[in-house]
């Protein structure tokens, strides 16, 4: 089964934005695995993360 969200943000930090989610959260990774997600991709455009 596959989730989909999306997030607003400004478009004009989108690079801040890019450079603060680069490295993931060992805290993070440890709950997704908990939860069972293997898989876990995000997309952004101009001010949409998907």
């Amino acid at each position: 089964m596959r989730y989909f969200f999306t997030l607003k943000i400004d478009g004009t930090r989108k690079a801040e934005y890019i450079e603060k989610h680069r490295r993931v959260w060992d805290e993070m990774i440890a709950e997704l695995k908990k939860a069972g997600i293997r898989n876990y991709t995000l997309f952004i455009d101009d001010d949409n993360v998907y």
